[in-house]
Parts: structure tokens; C-alpha cells; sequence
């Protein structure tokens, strides 16, 4: 990679290439071209820092941040259906840090239907293609003589790329290789025979083996998470704790049909509420935040609050409450749900602070009855990936509803109980539709909708302004 510095006001006698951690990785001293040519960088987040002598002074400075990313011309073809075979078996010649980038983008490409390729363009699998995938990577792991990462990757794909009729028919053979490879990481092995199990039908089983992870949540990977937070069957009065009463500054007024309701820490409201919120007060549609706090952080403080038709709760985290904050932001607003529809008298809509609001939506109010609910529902079959959490809509009579009631008490019991990965609250939503779909109404909203459901293009740059704003309360509070 080359660099060349501009507009610096003097002379760039140094760069240094930097992980997005601060490491250095590579120092390059003055040219007299002006270029800094780096050679030591794989796939990864890296930044510069610049140093410049302005007249005898010598400054430094950081550049953005910049990411590298990874790409194979093997794996790309075989999400094209090119030569699977062939390329499969040439992927795992691959150093083992390209496996998990691989699996990333396998894993996209079965959640998102396509993903960018830059030989292919825009590829979308299909069935054809996973049902080649599968049987190529069972045929390797059949074979043995594979290191732990590779064979590691290829089962990682079978469990998510397959169809539910692949796993029926080859269930037995897949759950014999994972108990008898003495080499794999127990996190990944449970894991994997509670997917399988899962997709098949034997749920109980499935809750066996995704409990059992429990002792092992510090070493899940991101896309494991949400499996210890899964039963079949759960039991409202195992395990509940009253929740907190929520401190509601004001409520917001005016003539809407509904109320959109979010929750989020204090740098996702430093970073995204200002840009959200205008959008629907342009509409006149009424707005309640509910916010998680850092101790130091007065409510009455923060801007952008005053508006009549913007509501305002709060609570402080706690830290005997919430062993994985970040979940604890998503789940929050399940669980003021029904105090915010009481409140208000009106239908609820849950969304994320980070949706893209570039249609009105006040029409959507009145596609439920008062008694109705309706939910995102997804095509994919795991627990934590069938309802998606960012956008449901609750009528203005289920506050009291069998729904509300169990998901409350369940999120309750996962975040008391260590139960709280991400994605806790897909799951949540999966477990509740499960148990009182029968009493209870409950529509797809993807169905009533007539819009796009999309979250900010540039949501890189707006964490980056959370991150700061979190940093900026620490500061203060330590000074």
C-alpha cells in the first residue's frame, strides 16, 4: 500500500502504520517522493499516524480509521456455483486466519440471500449450490485427516448453509464426526449438535445441548451467542424478578395515531437520536425514548429532549443487573413495553434508534386491531434469527397480553441468570410467539408494511461517534 500525505502545512518526514488498537505494525521515514510504501498488511482495521515538522515543530496526527478487507477468488466462485468441489478443497490450503472471514461471508450469504463479490458482482446462492456445498464438506470431513480449523469451517457451513432435508438425511453421520473429532473446542461441538438437532425437529434435544453452553458464554463466538438464551419449553414462574420501576421524565403529546418507542445507551442517543427523531417528528408521529445511563449522566442534562411529542424514561446501569450491557440496550424496550403502551393508549412500535425513517409510517398504526400484534418474521430457521427485534408493532390493548407478559418475564429471567447474549431478545421473541400464538393475534408485518426496513448506509461512522461520546463520560467521570 502506498500513502502520500496532503494539506499538512509542512514537511511529512514519517508514517506509521497502526492496528486499529494503537499497535504499530510499520514505521516508514522520509522519501524525498513523498510516499510511504507499506507491505506488511492483511485483511483488518488499520489507521496511520502522521508526523510533520512545521517550522521546527514536529506534530503528529492520526488518520481515520480504514479496513482491509479479505477476499478469494475460490470462495467467491463457489457462492457463484463454479467448480465447487475443486475450490472447496483449495480453500483449506488457506492460512487459518482467512477461515473465519470465510465463514463470515458464507454465513451472509445464506442470512442476507446475496453479498458483493468483486469477480461476480452481486451473488446470490442458491439452492443448488448449498446442497453442493454440504455434501462436498461432509465428504471431506468423512474422509478425516483434517486439522481442527478446517474441519472447524466446514461444519460451521454444513450447520448453516444446509437445508433441513440434508440434515434429516445425514443427522446421524454429522452428530458421530462431531463426538469423535477430540480436537474441536467443546463450545463448537455443542454447538453444533444443538443447530443440527434444532433444524431437524428435536427441540427438546436442541435445549439439552444449548443449555449445556452455558458454562462456556465467555468463549462463544459472536454468531453462537444467542443459543444460550433458547428453550423449548420455559416456565414463566421458574425464575422472575419484579422489574424496576422505570422513571418516565414526561410523556409525549399530540394528535398521533401511535407511538414509536426505542431504548439505547447514552452514546447511541449522542450518536443517532438527533438524526432519527426528526425524521418522525416531521411527521407528527410521537416519539418515547427509553434511556440507559451511565451514573454520572443527568437526564435533565441532554439536548434534544424538549419537544412535546418526544416521551423520556430512563433507568442507570447496573451493574449486579447486566453482566452484558450491550444486550441489556436492545432488550430494554421489551421490557417497558407495557408500562409505555398503558401510558400512552396508543399502539407501540418498537424499533431501533439506527433506523433510516425515509417513509411515513403513521399508517401503519392502524393495519392492527388493539388486540393485535404483529412481528418481523424471517426466513431463517434458528431460534434467534426467526423474528427480528428491530421494528414490531403492538396494538394499544396488549399491554396485558399473554405475549408481553412471558417475553417480559423471560428476558428477566436470562439477564438475572447469565443467560444474556446477543441476539437474547430474537429469542425471546421466538420463545413468546411459540407459547401464545394460540391465545393471542398475531400478524406478520412484513405483510402490512409497504416500505423497506434499512438501518443507516454509514454506521461505522456513527458507532465511531458513540464510542466517543461513551469515552468522553468516562473521562469526566474519572477527572
Amino acid at each position: 500500500m502506498t500513502v502520500k500525505a496532503h494539506n499538512t502545512e509542512g514537511v511529512t518526514y514519517a508514517a506509521y502504520l497502526l492496528f486499529a488498537d494503537g499497535t504499530v505494525i510499520e514505521k516508514k521515514w522520509y522519501k524525498a517522493n513523498g510516499h510511504f510504501i507499506f507491505t506488511n498488511i492483511l485483511p483488518g482495521d488499520y489507521k496511520f499516524r502522521i508526523y510533520v515538522l512545521r517550522e521546527d515543530k514536529k506534530v503528529s496526527f492520526l488518520s481515520t480509521g480504514f479496513t482491509v478487507a479479505q477476499s478469494s477468488k475460490e470462495l467467491d466462485d463457489i457462492l457463484a456455483g463454479i467448480n465447487v468441489s475443486e475450490n472447496l478443497r483449495k480453500l483449506l490450503s488457506k492460512p487459518i486466519s482467512f477461515f473465519h472471514f470465510a465463514f463470515r461471508k458464507m454465513r451472509s450469504a445464506i442470512f442476507y440471500s446475496k453479498v458483493r463479490s468483486a469477480i461476480h458482482g452481486s451473488i446470490q446462492i442458491n439452492e443448488i449450490t448449498r446442497r453442493e456445498v454440504c455434501l462436498e464438506a461432509l465428504t471431506l470431513c468423512r474422509a478425516g485427516g483434517l486439522l481442527s480449523h478446517q474441519f472447524k469451517f466446514l461444519m460451521d457451513c454444513i450447520t448453516y448453509v444446509s437445508d433441513i432435508g440434508f440434515l434429516e438425511q445425514n443427522r446421524v453421520e454429522l452428530l458421530t464426526l462431531i463426538a469423535n473429532n477430540q480436537f474441536i473446542h467443546p463450545r463448537d461441538s455443542i454447538f453444533w449438535e444443538g443447530t443440527i438437532e434444532y433444524k431437524v425437529g428435536n427441540y427438546f434435544s436442541a435445549q439439552i445441548a444449548f443449555q449445556s453452553l452455558l458454562p462456556l458464554r465467555n468463549s462463544l463466538e459472536h454468531h453462537q451467542t444467542g443459543s444460550i438464551s433458547y428453550f423449548y419449553r420455559w416456565d414463566p414462574e421458574t425464575e422472575y424478578h419484579e422489574p424496576k420501576n422505570i422513571n418516565i421524565v414526561k410523556m409525549g403529546t399530540g394528535d398521533s395515531a401511535g407511538v414509536v418507542l426505542m431504548s439505547c445507551d447514552y452514546g447511541y442517543f449522542m450518536s443517532y437520536f438527533e438524526k432519527t427523531i426528526s425524521k418522525l417528528l416531521a411527521n407528527e408521529i410521537i416519539v418515547h425514548i427509553h434511556l440507559i445511563l451511565p451514573a454520572n449522566v443527568d437526564v435533565e442534562t441532554l439536548s434534544g429532549l424538549n419537544h412535546e411529542r418526544i416521551g423520556v424514561s430512563y433507568e442507570y446501569e447496573s451493574e449486579d443487573l447486566n453482566r452484558n450491557k450491550k444486550t441489556y440496550y436492545s432488550v430494554a424496550r421489551y421490557l417497558v413495553c407495557s408500562s409505555i403502551i398503558k401510558g400512552y393508549g396508543k399502539p407501540v412500535l418498537i424499533s431501533d434508534i439506527d433506523i433510516d425513517f425515509q417513509t411515513n409510517i403513521t399508517s401503519l398504526f392502524s393495519k392492527i386491531e388493539p388486540n393485535e400484534i404483529a412481528l418481523i418474521f424471517s426466513r431463517h430457521n434458528l431460534p434467534w434469527l426467526r423474528i427480528m427485534a428491530g421494528f414490531n408493532l403492538f396494538g394499544a390493548e396488549t399491554a396485558d397480553s399473554e405475549f408481553l407478559t412471558y417475553i417480559s418475564r423471560f428476558l428477566r429471567y436470562c439477564v438475572n441468570t447469565g443467560r444474556d447474549g446477543w441476539t437474547l431478545d430474537q429469542t425471546a421473541l421466538d420463545l413468546s410467539y411459540r407459547a401464545t400464538r394460540d391465545v393471542v393475534s398475531i400478524k406478520n408485518l412484513n405483510s402490512l408494511k409497504k416500505f423497506s426496513v434499512r438501518q443507516y448506509s454509514s454506521r461505522a461512522a456513527y458507532r465511531k461517534k458513540a464510542r466517543h461520546a461513551i469515552d468522553t463520560i468516562k473521562t469526566a467521570d474519572a477527572d
